[in-house]
């Protein structure tokens, strides 16, 4: 009989203690990129008709470059967690004898004997 694991990459994200970091990091960031364009805003408000528009022009180029830089971090983070994470899965997979490792998300069921998540957070965590 083939074992097959599963595994839910979004707890490995969310759980893990890269994953939370990657998290606060990305939320002081946002944080950082509100408070100035919350200041750039109450500028632009208080600028009189043309300088007014000029300024609302470059808080809507601030905006978009900032949401893509945050999203571009945030895309580096999960890429280099999950790559680490898969190294993980593997060497579950081998020591469990398991021929497969399906993601969890696209699993009707999935026996919690089967569900690899927690141990997998567990070796990341460790290092």
């Amino acid at each position: 009989m083939t074992m097959i694991l599963c595994v839910d990459p979004d707890r490995v994200l969310d759980e893990s203690a890269a994953g939370a970091a990657g998290a606060t990091e990305l939320r002081a960031a946002f944080d950082e990129a509100k408070a100035t364009y919350d200041k750039m805003r109450q500028s632009a408000k208080q600028s009189p008709g043309p300088a007014q528009k000029a300024l609302l022009d470059e808080l809507g180029a601030y905006e978009a470059a900032s949401l893509q830089k945050i999203e571009a971090r945030r895309e580096e983070l999960r890429r280099d967690l999950m790559t680490k994470a898969k190294q993980v899965i593997e060497e579950v997979r081998q020591a469990r004898g398991a021929k497969y490792v399906l993601d969890a998300r696209v699993v009707f069921a999935c026996p919690t004997d089967d569900d690899i998540t927690a141990a997998v957070i567990e070796k990341l965590d460790a290092g």
